[in-house]
């Protein structure tokens, strides 16, 4: 008997992956209307695992089937864009805090390697890459909260999130730079234990990331 033996994805997980991942990264477009033909042609995945996929990001309120046509990419509204990046702000506040009385040396650990990966490849990485990184240092955040509940709520509204934004925060190194910097603000806050010192670093960070990837979608609402 192999033991630790790696278990692959099944096509549907496959398929799941890489639909999800277009559409939170904005490669398949809000409004839009795709063929799910296209779509098995272009994962190379046969049509049934991509339809249970579908059915999956369906129930998510991704997309929405229609009929004779494909399937839509489900738009956020204004009122769901002001309600998730309020909500967002309510919980990453709260998150920090309780980061910063609960971390362990572990936690610490993992948050000053997600920095330092950051710092590592800050001048060479892509834009995905890198905000993948971004969120993973929000992920070890809610991690040393000990709350598994917000860190299902934050990833579920990461999701939410990431439709909204741009990712022009990583675009060039200078602004990567802004980042990593706010983010090393709210690790000393936390390694320090100062709770007060991890809110206000992290309301700092949110409103810079509002403004800086934010607001132009925002705006869109408004023309």
């Amino acid at each position: 008997m192999v033991e630790n033996a790696m278990i692959l994805p099944t096509y549907k997980e496959m398929a799941y992956q890489l639909i999800k991942e277009a559409i939170l990264y904005q490669r398949l477009k809000a409004g839009e209307v795709y063929s799910q033909d296209g779509l098995c042609t272009d994962l190379g995945i046969n049509r049934t695992p991509v339809r249970e996929a579908l059915l999956e990001l369906q129930k998510e309120g991704h997309i929405n089937f229609m009929r004779g046509r494909g399937i839509e990419i489900v738009p956020i509204t204004k009122k769901q864009a002001e309600d998730i990046v309020e909500m967002r702000f309510i919980i990453e506040l709260a998150g920090s805090e309780l980061a910063a009385q609960r971390r362990t040396e572990q936690h610490l650990d993992q948050l000053k390697a997600n920095i330092d990966d950051m710092q590592a490849n800050i001048h060479a990485a892509e834009p995905v890459f890198m905000y993948k990184l971004d969120r993973k240092f929000h992920i070890h955040l809610f991690e040393a909260a000990d709350n598994e509940r917000m860190l299902e709520a934050i990833e579920n509204l990461r999701d939410q999130f990431l439709k909204l934004e741009t990712l022009d925060a990583f675009n060039d190194s200078q602004k990567s730079l802004q980042v990593l910097e706010e983010h090393r603000k709210v690790f000393d806050a936390v390694l320090a234990g100062d709770s007060v010192l991890a809110r206000s670093a992290m309301q700092h960070h949110l409103n810079n990331t509002y403004k800086r990837t934010v607001t132009p979608v925002m705006k869109r609402f408004a023309e």
